[in-house]
């Protein structure tokens, strides 16, 4: 049902919504036509007189017709209002997707001499990414189930380079005070690689106006 009526808005909403349009200028003009029979009624033109006894003869129909036109037309509107809400939302959804994904990848990358402070700040990001990472997976799993497949190897890489930030926070490279990011480096390849493949899932759904 839900899915028919997607489609549904979808198609009056490529024809640029024709069908309210029509309705409204049927009504607008069924009205204006009245108007002009009861002024030439009124000014004894005899013709009117004839369609006006027509009007008031299919009074009740022609109003319960005007009225359902009227009411499809305001149907049409609030769903299709209703589904430009969904759209919105889940394109701030997505929106936020990218934004926790970029955070990650920019601890991973924007270091250059990998001091000791350096390493501590990735730390930081990492640890507040990895909160965010259960309503990051419930978002995705209510909303963009297609993307499970890429998220959740990049939660799980995380947590592998946390751990691997911290052993090299720990320790230090032999006859130097900085620490030994051996084992940190590959771990934040990998996890470059992962979000990567992520965002450009994402990309994709967005190409396709979040329609899944």
């Amino acid at each position: 049902m839900k899915r028919g009526m997607k489609v549904l808005i979808e198609h009056y909403k490529a024809k640029e919504y024709w069908f309210i349009k029509y309705i409204t200028w049927g009504v607008i003009g069924i009205v204006c036509f009245a108007i002009l029979v009861h002024i030439l009624k009124e000014v004894g033109f005899i013709p009117a007189q004839k369609v006006f006894d027509f009007l008031n003869q299919w009074a009740v129909a022609l109003g319960a017709a005007v009225t359902l036109l009227l009411a499809m037309a305001a149907f049409l509107t609030i769903m299709d209002n209703r589904y430009a809400r969904t759209v919105d939302r889940k394109e701030r959804l997505l929106n936020e997707i990218i934004e926790w994904a970029f955070g990650i990848e920019k601890a991973a990358t924007l270091r250059r001499k990998r001091e000791r402070d350096e390493l501590w700040d990735a730390k930081q990001k990492y640890l507040s990414s990895k909160a965010m990472s259960d309503y990051i997976k419930t978002v995705v799993s209510s909303c963009f189930n297609v993307l499970l497949n890429e998220l959740e190897p990049v939660i799980s890489q995380l947590e592998e380079t946390i751990k691997a930030t911290e052993e090299a926070l720990s320790a230090q490279k032999p006859g130097s005070s900085k620490p030994n990011t051996d084992n940190l480096v590959p771990q934040e390849k990998v996890l470059r690689k992962q979000i990567v493949a992520l965002t450009i899932e994402i990309a994709r759904l967005k190409a396709k106006n979040v329609s899944t």
